[in-house]
């Protein structure tokens, strides 16, 4: 996988007071916080369990195929593997309870997605069942660089097309769910956005994953180093903290 260098758009989202010196547990309702370079469970290089940061215990724990631990795979930090040789090889985490708020939901992550303008791909997710629009809701999803996603909603969103820095290469996801509010965005910048969404923080099968989509078993193809989500919706400032945060730390931008 490629080492990004550390860009010029770091210097430009610093300007909101993300960074080095920012913590996600500055803002009020985060919610869950899984990171590869915190509360990994190993044994050899497979992770058998995976804890939660932000105090709340919302832990994971793999599913039929223990993902793989990178110990200096970006920017000198570990990430985590969840790519499976088959959709049937449920390489991915199952949560222990649901991060997403009563009337609201913010959600980040760091990803390497694989193979997204693969015409033979049904990429999976990499927040599983979040909400209830039902099959391939969830970012990302192929084929033929077509992306789904209905992140904490009733209602999918798409076909999207998909950035050309989704593929391939590793980018930070962040999506917004409210009622008559949905956006998500790629590397800071807004992807899509719905002012008639149906807010829905109902597991689509009753769990909740980490790449995984429980019916369909649509696994992830490719590598996580963070996950963070907070019950409620972020200001537009602190979603630009967080962005910050992730960028500064891992240098995708």
């Amino acid at each position: 996988m490629p080492r990004l260098s550390l860009g010029l758009g770091v210097q430009t989202i610093r300007k909101v007071g993300g960074g080095a010196s920012f913590s996600p547990a500055n803002l009020s309702g985060l919610s869950m916080w899984l990171k590869a370079d915190a509360g990994v469970t190993l044994s050899g290089s497979n992770v058998t369990a995976w804890a939660d940061q932000s105090g709340n215990g919302i832990n994971a724990s793999p599913v039929d195929v223990n993902p793989t631990y990178n110990s200096s795979d970006l920017n000198s930090k570990p990430t985590i593997s969840l790519s499976s040789v088959a959709s049937e090889d449920n390489k991915s985490f199952l949560l222990s309870d649901n991060p997403m708020g009563a009337s609201g939901t913010t959600a980040f992550a760091v990803v390497y997605v694989e193979d997204v303008c693969d015409a033979s791909n049904d990429n999976g997710p990499i927040f599983g069942d979040f909400g209830i629009a039902g099959a391939s809701s969830h970012y990302p999803y192929g084929p033929n660089c077509s992306v789904y996603d209905g992140f904490a909603s009733e209602n999918r969103k798409g076909p999207l097309t998909a950035p050309s820095n989704i593929s391939d290469s590793w980018s930070i996801y962040s999506v917004v769910s409210t009622q008559n509010d949905w956006r998500n965005y790629v590397n800071g910048s807004l992807m899509h956005s719905d002012n008639t969404n149906v807010y829905s923080n109902a597991p689509y099968d009753a769990s909740l994953y980490i790449g995984f989509s429980g019916e369909f078993f649509y696994t992830l193809k490719g590598t996580i180093a963070e996950a963070i989500t907070y019950n409620r919706v972020l200001t537009t400032t602190e979603r630009q903290q967080v962005e910050a945060y992730l960028n500064t730390k891992y240098a995708i931008y």
